[in-house]
């Protein structure tokens, strides 16, 4: 079945629509406002414009239609009333896919209008093809969520946008994974880690970027925060999973890192300072969170602990800590 767009003044119909093969629906508009609204309402195989008497240029049409990626493929035919050589030549000129007489024979017709609705039917199904193909290679089967090859790719793009990255970046792994696997099967283990991911999700901001990192962690772009403000995050997001009904009860630990002093436009090292912190966390026990400090002047690395109940304070903010 195909749908088709008559462009033209009140009443254009040069033919009986139903004489075009396959017909499911036919829509009319007066002039390129309207075709715009309407297929952006509605997908559209093929459009047929009046190029007589009416209000507009045709090559409007044209201009509206390369706004937009996928109306381009739409193949537009002229229709005309005394076909002529020179008509036709004006109308491929403008990007027509052909120009045709109002009182053109049916099987004419068809034998032209249909090559081009077979072709604009092919791009849309590899279109598609190719959205799905991107789909499944930039998502993760298991949770949904976002892979880190599309999540570096868009932080790439922020940062590009924005002269480095504004924001402060989570790794969160969940917390004895390895004991769950041996103890109750690698399955039991993987239903955990899904079941954080979702959560995850749930708990994420409208402009926040998830992504499964690996098989057993998660990375949490939060943008436009600080790495004070994103601690306070991590502690919400650790307590909150740590009180999740999961399949199996579990908590996890989180790396926290701010833009690199090194290079503060790459995701990579931001994730990798990330890790670095995730990592002192299990010199240091599990069910916690670490922000990750560089050094002083030659930019060594080194982990602050941040501990709020060490130290005696009512505040989510850690304070900022200064290394000897």
């Amino acid at each position: 079945m195909i749908t088709l767009l008559f462009v033209g003044k009140t009443g254009f119909r040069p033919w009986r629509s139903e004489t075009i093969l396959n017909q499911g629906e036919s829509f009319y508009c007066i002039n390129p406002h309207e075709m715009t609204a309407l297929l952006g309402k509605r997908p559209v195989d093929v459009i047929f414009c009046e190029e007589e008497n009416i209000q507009f240029n045709p090559r409007d049409i044209f201009s509206a239609l390369e706004k937009n990626e996928i109306w381009k493929d739409i193949p537009v035919f002229l229709v005309t009333s005394g076909m002529t050589p020179e008509k036709r030549i004006r109308a491929l000129e403008m990007g027509a896919a052909d120009c045709l007489d109002e009182q053109m024979a049916t099987r004419e017709l068809n034998a032209l209008v249909q090559p081009h609705i077979l072709r604009k039917k092919r791009i849309d199904g590899l279109r598609s093809a190719y959205a799905e193909l991107i789909r499944r290679t930039t998502t993760d089967a298991a949770t949904g969520l976002h892979t880190w090859d599309y999540l570096e790719t868009a932080l790439k793009e922020k940062a590009k946008n924005m002269e480095g990255l504004l924001g402060s970046f989570l790794v969160i792994r969940p917390d004895h994974l390895g004991s769950i696997s041996e103890t109750l099967g690698p399955q039991a283990a993987e239903r955990t880690v899904v079941g954080i991911g979702k959560f995850l999700s749930q708990l994420s901001r409208k402009d926040d970027l998830i992504c499964r990192l690996d098989s057993q962690a998660f990375g949490f772009f939060l943008p436009g925060l600080n790495v004070q403000q994103a601690y306070v995050i991590a502690e919400r997001i650790r307590k909150r999973i740590s009180g999740q009904p999961l399949s199996n009860p579990v908590t996890v630990s989180i790396g926290i890192s701010g833009p690199s002093k090194l290079d503060p436009a790459n995701p990579k090292r931001m994730v990798d300072e990330a890790y670095v912190a995730l990592k002192a966390v299990s010199k240091k026990g599990v069910d916690r969170c670490e922000i990750f400090y560089p050094g002083n002047e030659d930019l060594k690395r080194r982990i602050v602990h941040l501990s709020l109940e060490k130290r005696g304070t009512s505040t989510d903010v850690p304070p900022s800590a200064s290394v000897s």
